[in-house]
């Protein structure tokens, strides 16, 4: 009776204590859920805890989340486990769960956010954050507590980034290859410029589609005082990772707003394999709403 091999797979993680974690694999390839659950049982997440975390490729710099369906070769490189929650109530939620290790798990983040820049504390602020994470002793719920008050905590950043066509919208015009840093939030897409930075809602966002070998996406903007459609080409080798917070996010604002399911005639397939390229937002409205105005208080809004 032949034994089937196993291959020991390396996961990284944002702790210094343990960088990464090896993962033991039967056969040539498993699937992303299954690799997930062996990588959080070895951190000693609860299996309750797994849907705040996700497996990525790239860890200071994702370029990609994998979904559950998706197969993990035994060869693959550059994985890593990491936070996928976007909303503070749900992550509050699990703050209040008996599980240290997703505590200890959300403390990391926190303070890799803290370190590489993401989020921007003022000085009176880190004070406070320093006093919580003496190494003798951390207190790592008031320090997250205290982090889920900065901005950008809910937020994806994707820095290197670029304007794949000339984009024209009202008053703003960013040339092809302009370098613009992109902060996927929870209310929509903020882009830093040189000397500027623009905000478009998701609820503006009539639609949008990945291209050219998922390098770039395309988002599809409404202008409410010129009432027409302009296109926003984004440029990045995180496409894929942007692409699956784009949909973490507009699915968070379905949650919040009650609204409706995605269904079969909103997506564009294409190939054999019947992969989705476009998507519609089910969210988009022409109204201006009451956030926005506050938003275009505080940036350039590209959709007023």
């Amino acid at each position: 009776m032949e034994t089937e091999m196993h291959t020991k797979l390396s996961v990284a993680t944002l702790d210094e204590d343990t960088p990464y974690v090896k993962v033991s694999i039967p056969g040539e390839s498993t699937t992303a859920e299954v690799l997930l659950k062996k990588s959080a049982a070895e951190l000693g997440i609860k299996g309750s805890s797994l849907r705040y975390v996700g497996l990525f490729e790239g860890l200071e710099n994702p370029t990609r989340k994998f979904k559950d369906i998706d197969i993990v070769d035994v060869n693959a490189t550059d994985l890593c486990i990491q936070k996928w929650c976007f909303d503070i109530r749900a992550e509050k939620k699990l703050l209040t769960k008996n599980d240290e290790a997703a505590l200890k798990f959300l403390f990391t983040q926190a303070k890799a956010d803290i370190k590489n820049g993401k989020l921007k504390p003022t000085e009176e602020q880190r004070a406070k954050l320093e006093e919580n994470c003496d190494p003798q002793f951390p207190v790592p719920l008031q320090y997250i507590n205290l982090c889920q008050n900065l901005e950008d905590y809910t937020s994806a950043i994707i820095r290197n980034c670029s304007i794949h066509k000339e984009f024209t919208a009202k008053s703003v015009s960013i040339p092809e290859g302009a370098q613009v840093t992109i902060a996927a939030t929870r209310r929509g897409l903020r882009l830093e410029l040189t000397n500027k930075t623009c905000f478009v809602s998701w609820r503006k966002v009539k639609s949008w589609t990945r291209a050219e070998r998922d390098m770039y996406l395309m988002y599809e903007m409404y202008s409410v005082s010129n009432n027409n459609f302009t296109q926003l080409h984004i440029k990045t080798p995180q496409a894929p990772y942007l692409l699956a917070v784009t949909l973490e996010m507009i699915r968070i604002l379905q949650e919040e707003l009650d609204g409706p399911p995605f269904q079969t005639s909103d997506v564009k397939m294409e190939g054999e394999e019947g992969a989705i390229v476009a998507w519609s937002n089910v969210m988009f409205t022409t109204k201006r709403t009451a956030l926005e105005g506050q938003l275009a208080e505080q940036y350039t809004d590209l959709s007023a």
